[in-house]
């Protein structure tokens, strides 16, 4: 047992271990939504929320299914739909090179999941790439990014990306009906082959997916192309349950909170789908740092915009599939408190209904909380629409619905266990990132509202989606939907 990390006067006990059961659907698990949390605000009674639903993802035996490492399985991609709840599954360790995933619908009603099958025609595993990312088009198109070796018939093989797609209503009723799996629709190499390379070629070890965006005409994808390091301080996803664990996940020293890497945006066009590409498409340079910020490559007002590994955030014009990449601009540079970084970007609308939002924590750590977050509507001047310096815990989750700004509220789960602690740093034993509650801004001004959800069975939200009637929150491994109106209850 471990004392809540929302307060220590609580006076309430957190089994931080998730419980988890090898069954489909366990909304009885998973959450006391609403209930007042200790000091972090007060919500509706939760014997009035009638329509809050879990759904607990079961990757395979070797992940939280009952296998030896339950840290293994974790949701690394997902976005809503009219259809369904999209998610993807990463089933390999945080620090490793894993492109291995699994892919649900989530339905709430009535409750169900959903197995995606992706054709296994775009590519084969053994790439040294990690990471999957997943975005809808405006049209209800859905698509896929994962790592994969790309045959090259001028070196045999390349690590690459390899893409699938499919309307999402038509791949939510296949799966359901047993019949049929998603087409491939793209693949091509991280770096076009070259007989003389020159000091320009990019130089990795390894590379994750971390970011996605599906327009009309085009689909990009963001990748990091991570540095030569050991395996003991690439640090774990943000999404995995092993976020700032340490090394064997025994509450060892945290792995390092940064990871600068150099970044490229590719522009993937596909008119005769599958595309099997041996040159790498048009790529913006940039950089990114995947131990803080994954997932945040938007669109907004006719460009690309996304958080680099300076805290900056950057856009570019879209359109640039076949030809030569944009240079980006600054939207904005806002000025941090020292040990802060920009974590997470979200967009809403279009034209001149577009909303841009971003939002900027302290790096994480034990009694660490703050939250900071600005917008821009429609290419206009950024402005702040929240100051949460002081509170009590920091965000990380964001999404915007072009009214109001939520975000995730986290806390480091942390106990002091005294010297004897031999998997302690300074006797404190850091567990990991847990979500306290959901909260929400108006973009025109006024007081934030709070969400606090609690449980005994769940990390807690990670990260935050909305749409025009539900905000949805997710964690490692399960994902709860609510009404908008709870808020206001």
């Amino acid at each position: 047992m471990r004392t809540s990390p929302c307060s220590s006067d609580c006076g309430r006990l957190w089994p931080f271990d998730p419980v988890v059961m090898r069954i489909l659907f366990a909304p009885w698990l998973i959450i006391f939504a609403g209930a007042a949390f200790c000091g972090c605000g007060s919500g509706p009674n939760p014997a009035t929320v009638s329509e809050v639903a879990g759904i607990l993802v079961l990757p395979n035996d070797n992940g939280n299914g009952g296998g030896s490492n339950p840290n293994t399985s974790y949701i690394a991609a997902a976005a809503p739909s009219a259809a369904g709840f999209f998610t993807s599954i990463a089933q390999g360790c945080g620090g490793c090179q894993s492109g291995a995933q699994a892919d649900y619908a989530s339905m709430f009603a009535p409750p169900s999941l959903l197995a995606i099958s992706l054709s296994q025609d775009l590519g084969s595993g053994g790439s040294s790439g990690s990471g999957i990312d997943l975005a809808l088009s405006t049209d209800g198109t859905v698509y896929w990014a994962v790592p994969a070796e790309v045959t090259i018939s001028s070196s045999g093989s390349s690590a690459g990306i390899a893409l699938w797609m499919g309307s999402a209503a038509a791949v939510v009723q296949s799966a359901a009906a047993s019949q049929s799996s998603v087409p491939g629709w793209a693949n091509f190499p991280l770096v076009t082959p070259s007989t003389n390379p020159s000091a320009s070629t990019p130089q990795y070890s390894s590379y994750e997916i971390v970011g996605m965006v599906a327009e009309t005409d085009a689909v990009y994808v963001s990748v990091a192309l991570l540095p030569t390091l050991t395996n003991e301080t690439v640090p774990a996803s943000p999404d995995s349950p092993e976020w700032v664990q340490g090394a064997a996940n025994t509450g060892a020293t945290p792995t390092a909170a940064h990871l600068p890497s150099q970044g490229l945006i590719f522009a993937v066009s596909c008119s005769t789908p599958p595309c099997l590409g041996e040159v790498a498409p048009a790529a913006v340079s940039t950089t990114f740092d995947p131990a803080v910020a994954i997932h945040t490559l938007v669109s907004f007002n006719g460009s690309l915009c996304w958080l680099d590994a300076t805290s900056q955030v950057l856009c570019a014009p879209a359109g640039w599939a076949g030809t030569t990449p944009p240079t980006p601009t600054v939207l904005s540079a806002p000025s941090l408190p020292a040990g802060w970084s920009l974590v997470a970007v979200a967009s809403a609308g279009s034209g001149n209904q577009s909303v841009l939002v971003w939002a900027a924590a302290p790096d994480i750590g034990p009694g660490v909380g703050g939250c900071l977050v600005w917008m821009s509507a429609a290419g206009a001047a950024p402005v702040q629409v929240y100051n949460g310096s002081q509170d009590s815990f920091f965000c990380r989750g964001l999404a915007t619905d072009g009214q109001y700004a939520y975000f995730t509220m986290n806390e480091v789960a942390a106990t002091n266990e005294g010297p004897s602690c031999t998997n302690c740093t300074n006797g404190t034993y850091v567990a990991g990132v847990v979500g306290i509650g959901i909260a929400r801004v108006p973009l025109a001004g006024g007081a934030a509202q709070t969400l606090p959800l609690q449980s005994q069975s769940w990390y807690g939200p990670r990260r935050v989606f909305v749409d025009a009637t539900y905000v949805y929150g997710v964690d490692p491994s399960y994902v709860l939907r609510m009404p908008l109106g709870t808020f206001a209850l």
